[in-house]
Formats: structure tokens, C-alpha cells, sequence
């Protein structure tokens, strides 16, 4: 299988619907290098392409399992169509982590200072008390 070359899109579904696993490895490394250079362009990592690459191929296996499947496109346009919502939707779930992280650092530096201001506030009318009313 992988010593004849490039596959015909129809010759994959039809693999893929036999059940054949081994169709799987060459989806991988077939389409590894466009979802890899897609991935590290837009703000992705080594382990972000492996985690979409697999999720992909597995999600065109389901898929072409489906009753009434048809591929309606290049199998390589309908994989990296897969590929790219994958990685947009960790994308967006990481950035939601780090708002709320971001969030969280602000509040808390927010009360600090709110502490400081509040302290200093204290200090500053103790100094203006006289002598006894700062002993009680």
C-alpha cells in the first residue's frame, strides 16, 4: 500500500468502509506536513498538531462510516476542513483558561492595592489624632 504512491480519494473511503486500519497511517502521513505547516502557523505547537492530527484522521474514519457518508470534496480539503476546526476550537477553549486566569490576577492585584490604599488611608489619619485618642 504505501510503496505504489499517492492513493485516490476513492480508493481511501473504500478502505476505510472495508474496515482496513492500516489505511489510517497513510491518512496520517499522507496529510502530517499540510496540518503540521496550518497548525504552526497560527499560534499552534508540536503538540497541538500530533493531538489534531490523530483527532482528525479519526474523525474522517467515523465519518466515512457513517450510512449515507459522500465526500463531496478532495479527501485532503475535507481533512484539513476537520483539522482546522479542531485546532480554532482548542484554540478558543486555551484563550477562555487564559482570560479567566487574567481575570482572576486582576481581581486579586485589584484588592491588594485596594488594601494598601486602605491601610494608607488608616496610617494617615492615625498620624492626624492626638496623643489620646491614638493610645486607646
Amino acid at each position: 500500500m504505501f510503496g505504489i504512491g499517492k492513493l485516490a480519494d476513492e480508493t481511501i473511503i473504500d478502505r476505510i468502509k472495508e474496515g482496513d486500519e492500516k489505511i489510517l497511517v497513510y491518512l496520517y502521513k499522507q496529510y502530517h506536513t499540510m496540518v503540521k505547516n496550518f497548525v504552526l502557523k497560527n499560534n499552534g505547537n508540536d503538540d497541538m498538531v500530533e493531538d489534531i492530527m490523530q483527532d482528525s484522521v479519526i474523525a474522517v474514519w467515523k465519518n466515512v462510516n457513517k450510512p449515507g457518508f459522500s465526500l463531496q470534496s478532495k479527501l485532503s480539503t475535507y481533512l484539513m476542513a476537520i483539522a482546522k476546526n479542531l485546532h480554532f476550537k482548542e484554540l478558543k477553549k486555551r484563550s477562555k483558561f487564559k482570560v479567566v486566569d487574567e481575570s482572576d490576577h486582576r481581581m486579586e492585584q485589584s484588592e491588594n492595592m485596594r488594601m494598601d490604599m486602605d491601610k494608607s488611608i488608616i496610617s494617615e489619619l492615625i498620624e492626624q489624632m492626638d496623643d489620646t485618642c491614638r493610645r486607646l
